[in-house]
């Protein structure tokens, strides 16, 4: 029976399935529109909530790169 996926998602967590880099991850972390516990070591947010994170753009986490 295949794994289900993560609900409670860390940081880590995150750049290891996405792909994405620690840096811009905890960028992500702080932004206000990712409902992110912190009240927990290591903080979380929910797979659900993610999903709904990157399903909007968010103009101030791109990289100045062209």
């Amino acid at each position: 029976m295949p794994e289900m996926p993560k609900e409670k998602m860390t940081a880590k967590d995150i750049s290891a399935e996405f792909g994405i880099g620690d840096v811009k991850v905890y960028e992500m972390f702080k932004d206000p529109e990712l409902p992110v516990q912190t009240y927990t070591k290591p903080q979380f947010v929910l797979r659900s909530e993610l999903l709904k994170y990157f399903s909007k753009r968010h103009d101030n986490l791109r990289s100045n790169a062209q």
